[in-house]
């Protein structure tokens, strides 16, 4: 039995919003788990969208095996993924976010944070973190 079982209301809901989509939009950002991006990407190659007139942005790069529900070995990644862009963050460096960091695992001594498991290391403070430090 697959350990996803797909939801196909939802499957052809996300073919009809493609469809309405493909004459509204060239850009398109795909924040999702890897496997819906791969299924959306499918649909949107069945929509004649991966044809070098539509971008798709993403911050998530993954293969997907037929362990999940909408694979479809007809479609290799190679060719789904062509027009995808990856984002992804930097690594922050230097004395600011040092500074960020330290900030944070000091900010962990406050009792707000006592019986939470947390970092007592600069080098564990997310780069992610780093990236929306603002200020």
């Amino acid at each position: 039995m697959p350990l996803f079982q797909p939801d196909w209301a939802a499957i052809e809901e996300q073919q009809g919003i493609i469809r309405e989509l493909k004459s509204k939009a060239r850009f398109f950002c795909l924040f999702m788990y890897a496997y819906n991006k791969r299924a959306f990407l499918a649909d949107a190659y069945d929509a004649g969208m991966i044809n070098g007139e539509y971008v798709f942005f993403g911050n998530e790069l993954a293969t997907i095996t037929d362990e999940v529900p909408g694979y479809r070995p007809d479609l290799n990644d190679e060719l789904l993924f062509e027009g995808f862009l990856y984002l992804a963050p930097s690594t922050p460096s230097g004395p600011r976010f040092d500074q960020f960091a330290t900030d944070v695992v000091a900010s962990f001594d406050d009792p707000l944070f006592d019986g939470f498991d947390h970092t007592n290391s600069t080098e564990d403070v997310s780069m992610y973190a780093g990236e929306f430090d603002c200020c």
